[in-house]
């Protein structure tokens, strides 16, 4: 929350005034030296086909430095901080880690992740010129006035702009509406195929890329993996090697630093574990494989020790889905991909517990067909090949072989649980519903 001593600044921007023209862009560009074509502030067009019966303007958005940052709150290195003097939340690149946890958390995607320095990049207010008394340099290049610069609570507001995502966090920008003239529908002769093209889809485009989350999806499946191993040799004496364990567990490790822009870092992940279930996961991980080299090697017996072994096991995995439930912004809290329930399933697997393994595989089957036949709520595209390729392979035939098990069928129901798994692990990512300003103005267009 904001501190009582904090001098909060906000940018205002008056919706009937800015034109589009993109000056606030460029002043932005050429001030913070950055690459070509990249900006720190953005324009967007609220609908750009011109229907005719909704108005069209534009907003202009960059950080909105708002009173209750979810970008400071849950980065896990800490590396924002709230500037005492304008309100600024600034992000220091000596501390940033790369793992775009903050561009996940803001729902006005503000941090940017910069693939030539591995680093994250944001808005600053221009904090170099306002110690100079000079205001931002995309205020000061607007042609229309329509952005300036002042104190929060200067001008009268409203969160009810259509496009401009409405959240708890306090978002410091002084939004003007339209007047009431600028709401009437506008008319406008444009080609077909022009239209056509600026026809927004009919659900969001989500900013989750698979081929560069490639390293969280393989980590939180090995994740639950390795705890449903561990699970099954603590609750019923199944069988585990120690040093195929240990591997595995390195190996899974290793797979996590991939998502990282600055590897060197690693360390930092854990520095917020008060606030951050990013630091907490990463901060449990090693707990949990230590415990557990403790139990294999018999350093220690005792139900104690087992018993911490499970807790730190399951609390690893609730860690888990925790940090991408905090940043969904979504009604979905069950899901078919959820590591708790991935971790049972294969605990069931290895300790070869039938009844237990038809339940959690059912339960998931459920949840699963549940998404695909409520897409609006979940939020999930049909992707025929995956989703029957998942049935057939992660719900069908598993629980045929277990029926009929074998020492030679133990191998391939692995292979087909963790095919099953790993292809909803991918869907999970890709259903996440993380805002972005351009999400929210198709969300509005589609709802007016």
């Amino acid at each position: 929350m904001l501190n009582n001593r904090v001098n909060q600044k906000s940018f205002i921007f008056d919706t009937n005034k800015c034109t589009g023209c993109g000056a606030c862009i460029l002043a932005c560009s050429i001030e913070n030296e950055l690459e070509f074509g990249a900006s720190r502030r953005r324009v967007f067009t609220f609908n750009e086909a011109h229907y005719p019966a909704l108005p069209r303007f534009h907003l202009s958005l960059a950080c909105n430095h708002c009173l209750d940052p979810p970008c400071l709150k849950y980065c896990p290195a800490r590396a924002y901080h709230k500037d005492e003097q304008t309100g600024a939340v600034i992000l220091d690149q000596d501390k940033c880690i790369g793992c775009k946890y903050c561009s996940w958390a803001c729902p006005y995607d503000a941090p940017q992740f910069n693939p030539l320095s591995g680093l994250m990049e944001k808005c600053t207010f221009c904090e170099h010129r306002l110690a100079e008394n000079i205001e931002p340099a995309c205020v000061e290049l607007c042609p229309t006035t329509a952005l300036r610069f002042g104190d929060y609570g200067s001008e009268k507001n409203s969160t009810g702009v259509p496009g401009f995502t409405k959240t708890e966090i306090k978002p410091a920008i002084q939004l003007i509406p339209l007047q009431e003239n600028r709401t009437v529908p506008e008319f406008s002769l444009q080609p077909a195929e022009a239209i056509q093209k600026k026809i927004p889809q009919s659900s969001p485009v989500s900013k989750i890329r698979l081929q560069s989350e490639w390293s969280l999806i393989l980590f939180t499946l090995l994740t639950a993996i390795l705890v449903g191993w561990i699970s099954a040799a603590v609750v019923y004496g199944s069988r585990i090697d120690p040093v195929q364990f240990a591997g595995f567990g390195a190996g899974t490790l290793l797979i996590s630093l991939g998502h990282l822009g600055k590897k060197s870092r690693a360390y930092r992940t854990i520095l917020n574990w008060r606030h951050s279930w990013l630091s907490r996961e990463i901060s449990l991980f090693p707990l949990f494989l230590f415990l557990s080299a403790v139990f294999m090697l018999r350093i220690a017996e005792g139900h104690i020790l087992k018993s911490f072994v499970l807790l730190s096991g399951v609390v690893l995995l609730v860690a888990m889905d925790k940090v991408y439930e905090t940043v969904s912004f979504s009604r979905l809290r069950l899901h078919s991909a959820g590591t708790v329930l991935t971790g049972f399933l294969f605990f069931a697997y290895f300790a070869a517990q039938q009844n237990i393994f038809i339940s959690v595989l059912f339960l998931k089957l459920v949840l699963y067909a549940g998404r695909k036949f409520n897409v609006e709520l979940y939020r999930s595209k049909i992707h025929p090949l995956a989703s029957v390729t998942r049935i057939i392979a992660g719900f069908f035939l598993p629980p045929v072989l277990f029926h009929y098990f074998s020492p030679g069928s133990a191998v391939f129901i692995f292979l087909f649980i963790t095919t099953g798994e790993l292809l909803d692990r991918c869907e999970f990512f890709l259903e996440m519903n993380i805002p972005t300003p351009q999400n929210q103005i198709v969300t509005d267009m589609l709802n007016d």
